[in-house]
């Protein structure tokens, strides 16, 4: 019965996705005969025009500190507000509900759509940009938080009942407890939507919300193709960079991580032991 069922979930994913492929055209033939007409467009793109290079890193440096504004303001919005959304943390079914209704309400709403709006609100420039990431960002990061909070949860349910017994806060539990022992999943989570949100500045400028975008808009306006071929490099080497940075940040917190991990556990037996022993010589 059970390999008859994986069968036909199989066959209705199969079905699915085949229907799909036939409405959307998914066949080999339009992009083999549309070969030629790439080639002729990367003949017009390449050698790229290097001379425009300064006045796109200045507009990749603004991309950059877009995205780490964006990135820093969502992630503190979005931790504290993840432990309301993690039934593991809190109790109360209404307010957990809410918390993440709000997630799905800021991650519902595309961020091109959002940097429209505030770009009407504000002007042009790259604010709408950074709050239109951050609104975008505290949905998704907040989501992704409170889920890896409730996959944790017999690891963190014995911290938290080894720190209260010593005493701790509900509040002090989070912050010394289950914060450090999630801190990985959280860089993680962090460092990958600062490399969206670097992403998303190349493009949001396009409807006027500052960074790479505005460069892009101009270049592909006025069909300046040697220089759209430089700012292709130039965002190959951004996808490069960003993963080189990431490494590089994950490597150095490693340590740092694993060095906390241990200690909490640690206090976390030693606290189990002591309570047994109490146990023990109070009966």
């Amino acid at each position: 019965m059970h390999n008859v069922r994986t069968c036909l979930i199989w066959a209705a994913i199969l079905l699915l996705w085949g229907f799909a492929a036939y409405q959307t055209d998914l066949t080999p033939g339009p992009l083999l005969e549309g070969l030629p007409a790439g080639w002729r467009y990367l003949q017009r793109v390449f050698p790229p025009d290097w001379s425009v290079l300064p006045r796109i890193l200045g507009s990749l440096g603004e991309t950059y500190l877009i995205a780490i504004a964006a990135t820093g303001l969502s992630a503190s919005v979005a931790l504290p507000l993840s432990f309301l959304g993690a039934f593991n943390i809190n109790p109360h079914r209404w307010l957990r509900l809410a918390v993440r209704q709000m997630f799905n309400l800021c991650r519902g709403f595309p961020d091109v759509f959002l940097a429209l709006l505030l770009v009407s609100m504000v002007g042009f420039g790259p604010l709408p940009a950074v709050i239109a990431l951050a609104i975008h960002n505290i949905g998704t990061l907040g989501r992704y938080f409170a889920e890896g909070t409730e996959a944790a949860g017999d690891k963190l349910r014995e911290i938290g009942e080894a720190m209260s017994i010593d005493g701790a806060t509900k509040l002090q539990v989070i912050k010394y407890g289950y914060i450090p022992c999630l801190s990985r999943l959280y860089v993680g989570y962090t460092l990958y939507y600062f490399e969206y949100s670097v992403r998303a500045g190349s493009y949001l400028g396009l409807v006027g919300a500052g960074g790479l975008g505005v460069f892009i808009k101009e270049a592909v306006g006025l069909f300046r193709y040697r220089q759209i071929g430089t700012i292709i490099i130039v965002i190959f080497a951004i996808a490069l960079t960003n993963d080189l940075l990431s490494q590089i940040i994950r490597c150095c917190c490693k340590t740092y991580f694993e060095f906390i991990q241990d200690f909490v556990s640690a206090a976390a037996r030693v606290g189990g032991f002591l309570v047994g022993k109490l146990a023990i010589t109070s009966s």
